[in-house]
């Protein structure tokens, strides 16, 4: 496992305190790479070991929800979420009650606006590094490819000069549910904001439109 400098500089920290086997340390640094600075931080301050739980269901509107939870206590962090669902007319399920709509993919994002290259040049170059769609929306463009490809996808269009906005490994839904009610439009950023605010909530996906 490749470990960035940030990792390393706190793992150096948590050994001043804390003596850890090279197992715990593999295994620290593989769930800080994706962690909060503020868990990151706790997890400095306790010596506690986060895990890293799943949950799911379904928001207002019937949009499937996927919550990428690091937490210290799940007996503390499952309430939480299952309350954001239900306080904003949603439903917690049970595991892999939305989870098979999902799937790990590469996802690069950049602004037309800067582009050097026109827009069809981009959008070949990126295929022919092994994109698997090219989406333009409202002067962005987004690339979808295997997350084993992100990479090798991002330094070939770089090396054309094109400026990466954005880089990282998302789930994306098979299936969306687009949502064109006003009410249930605000239940679902209330949920949204529920799940922003929430500092155990690492990443969230949904399948709306």
């Amino acid at each position: 496992m490749k470990t960035s400098d940030s990792v390393k500089t706190y793992l150096q920290e948590i050994r001043s305190v804390h003596l850890l086997t090279k197992e715990e340390e593999i295994e620290l640094a593989r769930r800080m790479e994706d962690c909060h600075v503020a868990i990151i931080r706790k997890l400095l301050e306790t010596g506690v070991l986060i895990e890293e739980i799943t949950y799911e269901g379904y928001g207002p509107g019937g949009v499937a929800v996927l919550i990428e939870a690091l937490t210290d206590n799940k007996n503390r962090t499952a309430p939480q979420i299952r309350n954001f669902f239900s306080k904003h007319s949603g439903n917690m399920g049970a595991p892999g009650s939305v989870a098979w709509m999902f799937s790990a993919k590469g996802v690069i994002c950049l602004e037309t606006a800067g582009l050097k290259l026109s827009m069809e040049d981009v959008e070949l170059a990126a295929i022919d590094a092994g994109a698997e769609d090219v989406k333009e929306n409202a002067g962005d463009l987004t690339i979808i490819c295997a997350p084993d490809n992100l990479e090798f996808l991002k330094k070939s269009l770089e090396q054309k000069s094109v400026a990466i906005e954005y880089a990282e490994t998302e789930k994306i839904a098979s299936t969306l549910t687009k949502i064109e009610d006003s009410a249930v439009r605000e239940k679902l950023d209330a949920l949204y904001a529920e799940l922003d605010a929430n500092d155990e909530v690492n990443e969230y996906y949904t399948n709306e439109e």
